[in-house]
C-alpha cells in the first residue's frame, strides 16, 4: 500500500511538469508591434523621414534563449505578428543599418512578456534606421 501511495505521487510529480507550459508556440496569444524606419543622410545625419517598414523580417526568441527561434515579415503597414504563443518571456528584434559597426548592421531589441490568459500584446513600435 505505501509502494502504491509512492507511486500515484511520483505520477502526479511527472503529470504537473510534463503539463507546464514553455515560452514559444502552441498557446493562444498573438504577439504584435510595427516596424518603423527613420531614414537619415549619411554625411550630415540629417533626419529625411520616418515611416513604417514593409517585407522586412523581425525576429523572435522564445524565453531564455540566444538564437532566434521564427521570423515574420512586415506587412505593407509596418505592422507584424507572430501567433499562437504561450505565457512567457520573449525578445523580438529587427536588424538596423550602423555605420560604425564592423558588420555595418546591428540589432534593436524588444523584451516583453506574455502574461498568463492573454489574447493579445502589442510591443508598439520597433525602431529600426536606414541611411541613405
Amino acid at each position: 500500500m505505501r509502494n502504491l501511495i509512492l507511486a500515484a505521487f511520483i505520477f502526479a510529480g511527472i503529470l504537473a511538469t510534463s503539463c507546464s507550459k514553455e515560452p514559444g508556440r502552441g498557446g493562444r496569444t498573438t504577439l504584435k508591434g510595427t516596424l518603423m524606419v527613420t531614414y537619415i543622410e549619411e554625411s550630415d545625419s540629417t533626419i529625411l523621414g520616418i515611416e513604417p517598414l514593409s517585407d522586412e523580417r523581425v525576429y523572435i526568441i522564445y524565453g531564455n534563449g540566444s538564437t532566434n527561434d521564427d521570423d515574420v515579415r512586415s506587412s505593407y503597414d509596418g505592422t507584424f505578428k507572430f501567433d499562437f504563443l504561450h505565457e512567457g518571456s520573449y525578445k523580438l528584434y529587427a536588424y538596423s543599418e550602423c555605420t560604425t559597426c564592423l558588420t555595418k548592421r546591428e540589432e534593436v531589441v524588444i523584451e516583453t512578456e506574455i502574461p498568463k490568459k492573454s489574447d493579445q500584446v502589442d510591443i508598439g513600435i520597433l525602431m529600426i534606421t536606414r541611411y541613405k
